[in-house]
């Protein structure tokens, strides 16, 4: 019994091996990016977030206002050495959030920020589209 425990662990790790080998076959294609604001006012939760989705036809920017303050929350997108995409979204607390879908070439470098109105932006997040 224990050595068939160990058979279909290997069994497992291989076939998790061949999966993992796989996806990241995938994720070469482009680097998931997720960013969220937080500050005191907002603490333990965060103000906003944003994440950038790449896939294999195109990329999508989310961003996710969590504040039901009237601030408005952004996502930019920067790529080729500048701002080329700002998502906005002002909803506050609800289940929607503003997505905008975009075409980036594969291989591409991004960076993402979350900015909120009046106050500031986070740092830049890398990934690759």
């Amino acid at each position: 019994m224990f050595s068939r425990r160990l058979s279909g662990a290997g069994a497992a790790l291989v076939l998790a091996g061949g999966f993992l080998l796989t996806g990241a076959g995938v994720a070469a294609a482009g680097s998931w990016i997720s960013v969220e604001y937080q500050d005191s006012a907002s603490y333990p939760f965060p103000r906003g977030f944003a994440r950038f989705y790449p896939d294999a036809v195109d990329e999508q920017v989310e961003v996710c206002d969590r504040m039901n303050d009237g601030l408005t929350v952004s996502a930019q997108l920067r790529y080729h050495g500048a701002v080329q995409l700002e998502v906005t979204d002002r909803t506050g607390p609800d289940i929607f959030c503003a997505k905008q879908n975009l075409d980036i070439p594969e291989g591409t470098p991004v960076s993402l920020r979350v900015c909120v109105q009046n106050l500031d932006c986070t740092a830049w997040h890398d990934g690759v589209s």
